[in-house]
């Protein structure tokens, strides 16, 4: 997976650039976040989960992408008990079923992953209850300016988020 999507990446941000794939050179924000070595690059974002590798390139300030899935062996229950905003805590502890609490649980975790791989952070730099989803799919936070968020759940029970601000972007949440 990992090699796969590495190629996935040069090869999406070759196209984009017009620079060969291996001709690409990367660096790495103060952070950790890998970002292209080209004036004027695009943002982009690489991503797997079981089964599935998405890669996100876009002329963007900053961008973010997740894909996980439901088949996961998780405690999502404790997970969401001790690291969810209250209102998503709520949202899980309402679903019918265990398997509607998993779909809520990805829901919410995958919009947290896209959102803390866009700002370059890392789940261990952020109080993850205060970054909180809506079952909609809106923040629960402020998150500034030009922000937009999108859930995708696709596969029978693969999710994938999407995270990206862009100082045209006038809304918070595309769905």
């Amino acid at each position: 997976e990992w090699l796969a999507g590495r190629m996935l990446l040069r090869q999406c941000l070759g196209h984009y650039t017009g620079v060969d794939a291996q001709a690409l050179a990367f660096s790495k924000t103060a952070a950790g976040k890998p970002q292209l070595e080209l004036a004027g690059a695009p943002a982009f974002n690489l991503s797997h989960g079981p089964q599935w590798i998405g890669c996100a390139v876009a002329q963007a300030m900053t961008l973010g992408l997740d894909i996980d899935s439901e088949t996961r062996r998780n405690s999502t229950d404790e997970i969401a008990a001790r690291y969810f905003h209250p209102q998503e805590q709520a949202v899980i502890r309402q679903a019918a079923d265990g398997a509607g609490r998993k779909q809520a649980f990805f829901r919410s975790w995958t919009l947290k992953e896209a959102y803390i791989k866009a700002l370059g952070e890392t789940i261990n730099s952020v109080r993850l209850h205060e970054l909180g989803f809506a079952a909609d799919g809106r923040p629960l936070f402020a998150p500034g300016p030009h922000w937009q968020f999108a859930h995708w759940r696709f596969d029978g029970s693969q999710h994938m988020a999407l995270a990206c601000q862009w100082h045209e972007c006038d809304t918070v949440n595309d769905g």
